[in-house]
Parts: C-alpha cells; sequence; structure tokens
C-alpha cells in the first residue's frame, strides 16, 4: 500500500510539473505571438498608453487612423510641453472609441478629451486586421470583454475572449520586435510619422452647408460620450481631420455639429477651413484620407492654438514624470531627418543633414587613391588622412580612427544595442565586409571611400554613401 502511495505521489508529482512546464511554454509562446499593433507594423497606441505614468495626459485625441496620422502630440510638446496624446487605432469605430476612452481613463484624467468625427461615417470596419487591433490589442479586463460583446457576433466571441484562436496565425509572420520590445510602443505617444506625399487628385467636398438627419447609431454613440465626460468631469470636444470627404459623409457631419451645438458641445470641422490651413491635397497628405508629417503639423498647431484659447495647461518640460514626451519628440526629429537624407539632392547635402546630430555613429572608410578629400574635411579628415587611408568612427562630434589598413589587424567589434553589431577590419581593398553591420556589407570595390551612419536613437542605418 505505501508503494503504491508513493508511486501515485510521484505521478502527480510529475503531472503538476509538465502542466506547469506546459504553461510556461504556452505562457512564453502567447507573449511572442500576440497583437502588438493598433497602426501597422509593431507601433501601439496602447502599449505606449500602458507604460504612460498616471495622471500625467492632459489631452487625449480619441479617433482612427485620420487622427493619428493628423495629429502629431509631439508638436504640442516641442511648443508648449502640454503632454496630449492620440488614442488611436486604426479603423477605431463607434464602440471602439468608447471602450478606448474608458481604457484611457482607468488611469489618466485629462483636462480635455477630442474625438474626431470619421467614427460617425461607417458601422464596422472592413479590413480583418482593423478589427484585430481594435478587438486584441487591449489587456483582458472587463471593459475589453464588453467591446467584444458589443462589436462581435456572438458565435465568434470565444475567439476574441481566448485570443490564442486567431494569433496562433501569426506563426508564419513573427519577426524581430516579437521577442523584444519595440521601443516606440513605450514612449510613442500615438502617433504615426510619415513623409509620404499624395499621387492622387483632389475629390472632396467640401462646400455643404446644410444637415443630413443624423443617425440613431451616431446620436447614441455622442450621447454616450457626453455621459462620460460628465462621469469623469473632463472638457468634451468633437473635430474633424481633414480628409478627401463625400457629399453625404459631410451631410452626416453637419447634422453631428447641428446635435452637438444643441447641447452646447463644439464640433471643430477643419474640412471646412482648408484653404485657412492653407493645405496642399498632394503634398500635405499620404493619400486621400490621411495627413502626412507636413499637414500633420499645420492640423496639429491649428488644435493647439484652439486649445489655449479655451484652456489653461502647465507647461511639462522639463519634468521626469515626462520624459516619454521628450523621448517621442526626440523620435520624430531623427525621423524628420531620416526623411530629409532620403530626398537630398546628392551626397554632400545628404551628409550635411548628419552633421553635429547627436545619437549617431558615423563611419568612414578609406580604402584607395581619391580625389574626394575635400569632401570628407566636415567630418574632420585632412588631407593627410584621406592619403595615409584607414577607419574612422565619428559619434558626438569626436572622430577616432579605428585603424590602418593593414591585414592582420584584430577587427574592431561593437554591440550597437540588443540587436546590431558593427565590425571594422581589413581583409583586402575593398572587400565588402570591411564595414559590416550585422550581415549588412557596405564597402564597394568601386570606390574608394564609404560613409555609413547609423542613428542609435531609431536602431537603423540611415545613410550609406560610396565615393
Amino acid at each position: 500500500m505505501k508503494s503504491f502511495r508513493k508511486e501515485h505521489l510521484k505521478n502527480c508529482i510529475r503531472i503538476l510539473v509538465f502542466l506547469l512546464l506546459l504553461m510556461l511554454v504556452l505562457h512564453r509562446a502567447y507573449m511572442v505571438l500576440n497583437w502588438k499593433d493598433t497602426t501597422g507594423d509593431y507601433l501601439s497606441s496602447l502599449s505606449q498608453l500602458y507604460h504612460t505614468p498616471e495622471d500625467t495626459i492632459d489631452v487625449v485625441f480619441m479617433g482612427s487612423s485620420h487622427c493619428y496620422c493628423g495629429v502629431y502630440p509631439a508638436f504640442l510638446w516641442r511648443d508648449n510641453g502640454i503632454a496630449a496624446f492620440d488614442m488611436s487605432v486604426s479603423g477605431q469605430d463607434r464602440a471602439s472609441t468608447y471602450h478606448m476612452l474608458l481604457e484611457t481613463l482607468k488611469t489618466q484624467s485629462p483636462k480635455v478629451v477630442m474625438v474626431d468625427c470619421y467614427g460617425l461615417l461607417f458601422d464596422r470596419n472592413l479590413l480583418e486586421g482593423n478589427v484585430y487591433r481594435n478587438m486584441l490589442s487591449m489587456k483582458t479586463s472587463k471593459n475589453s470583454i464588453e467591446l467584444v460583446k458589443e462589436y462581435v457576433e456572438p458565435e465568434e466571441q470565444l475567439d476574441f475572449f481566448l485570443k490564442w484562436p486567431i494569433i496562433h496565425t501569426r506563426f508564419w509572420e513573427v519577426g524581430k520586435y516579437d521577442f523584444i520590445q519595440y521601443e516606440p510602443s513605450i514612449y510613442g505617444r500615438g502617433a504615426l510619422f510619415s513623409w509620404h506625399e499624395s499621387e492622387g487628385e483632389e475629390k472632396g467636398v467640401y462646400d455643404v452647408q446644410e444637415a443630413g438627419t443624423l443617425t440613431d447609431e451616431n446620436a447614441a454613440w455622442l450621447d454616450r460620450l457626453i455621459g462620460v465626460s460628465k462621469e469623469y468631469g473632463f472638457a468634451l470636444e468633437f473635430f474633424v481631420v481633414p480628409f478627401q470627404i463625400t457629399e453625404e459623409e459631410q451631410l452626416q457631419v453637419n447634422a453631428a455639429k447641428a446635435y452637438l451645438e444643441e447641447r452646447g458641445i463644439a464640433l471643430l470641422d477643419l474640412n471646412q477651413i482648408r484653404d485657412e490651413l492653407k493645405l496642399d491635397s498632394q503634398k500635405d497628405f499620404m493619400d486621400d484620407k490621411h495627413c502626412n508629417a507636413i499637414g500633420a503639423e499645420k492640423v496639429t498647431c491649428y488644435l493647439r492654438d484652439y486649445l489655449l484659447e479655451r484652456y489653461e495647461f502647465s507647461d511639462h518640460r522639463g519634468e521626469e514624470a515626462y520624459a516619454y514626451w521628450d523621448q517621442d519628440l526626440e523620435w520624430y526629429l531623427h525621423c524628420e531627418m531620416k526623411q530629409k537624407i532620403s530626398v537630398a539632392e546628392g551626397p554632400k547635402e545628404q551628409l550635411e543633414n548628419i552633421l553635429n546630430q547627436k545619437n549617431l555613429i558615423t563611419i568612414i572608410s578609406v580604402e584607395g587613391t581619391t580625389d574626394q578629400a575635400d569632401f570628407l574635411a566636415p567630418l574632420g579628415l585632412s588631407n593627410e588622412d584621406v592619403s595615409a587611408g584607414g577607419k574612422w568612427i565619428l559619434r558626438d562630434d569626436k572622430l577616432v580612427k579605428i585603424m590602418e589598413n593593414e591585414e592582420g589587424t584584430v577587427p574592431y567589434i561593437e554591440d550597437l544595442n540588443a540587436t546590431d553589431a558593427l565590425r571594422i577590419q581589413y581583409l583586402g581593398e575593398g572587400e565588402g565586409s570591411n564595414v559590416q553591420i550585422n550581415y549588412m556589407k557596405f564597402v564597394s570595390p568601386s570606390y574608394p571611400i564609404t560613409i555609413v551612419c547609423y542613428d542609435a536613437f531609431l536602431k537603423e542605418t540611415i545613410l550609406a554613401i560610396h565615393l
């Protein structure tokens, strides 16, 4: 009997250990496969929200991709130290806006909430990816469960509650940021930075003044948000980010504006002041529905002035609790620099954009005779340096020679971050791997000079010049 009980105990322990290991494996698999974006790629406004210190957000902008493409909190921070946040998700519909707002109010007490009205103009997401972005990105809670119940058909709700039946299909698309944290999904403030320009023609209708009939669903949504504002004590504003609107859509926006005005609430339709904003339908937009960074600056600065006329805000710049807003602005500035490099006319102009910039690592390799010594002078290399050849690193305005062009020299290796490594060596003139970041080889046998610029903040190579 004792032997039987002992063996039974061992079997129970084995089962418990197996179940524990299975739970650990499934947990790790879930962490890899779980949904990590609300805008595309790995950028998640919800992840950013969950990393934000409590009660630091002054202004919340709610909405769809129109919002995160058209409103950049970085500009509000840059100019006035206002801590703004885009709680926006691609395809954010009425139900999602309401529950995303409740999720935000769990940890934040904003003075103002501005809701983009694109949610008035559609009932259901047409893109499956947008359904997932809205339904799977929130932490599991009563709020997330109620969102699923409100939006998803009953026969599909269990899959969204468990998440695993949906996310396990991501197995074939996992990438680097499924295993490590994508840092902008910590310090970003909800915006998506882009300088892509639209190639389409202007088709919007902006002179419709009459109002249509507000649908019952839209009236209920507006009332619902008004109720939340009264319960939590924040000022509620509605707005429309400029896009090429149709006549039918404008009628519905006008109906909502009239409905809200009767209740003493403003709806700021920026489509109606496009001329005042000096918006260019191509240069200021990435497509017919979304602003690019140029348009977003015009929109955001107008909203900033609008808010400052109505509310008082503290300038939080320099306060430790608001460090993520500093990082968000730096992210924007580095993305802007990368954009300027990409459209620069020739290597000289490209090089001018990286001089005297922080968080850049510039590698210069001179491997043969060249008449381009003057080109390298702004980097700190003299004619004698160029004639002798070698490898240099320029970092924080300090130029350091790493090695001569001598075979057998010990390679220089530096971990740039957790995933990227720099290797500088000399294996012979023109060998591609003489300058290498991860598996990317930069030196070309056709050119004696190679300049590679790695952005340590963006964690990517932003420039490679051959001369």
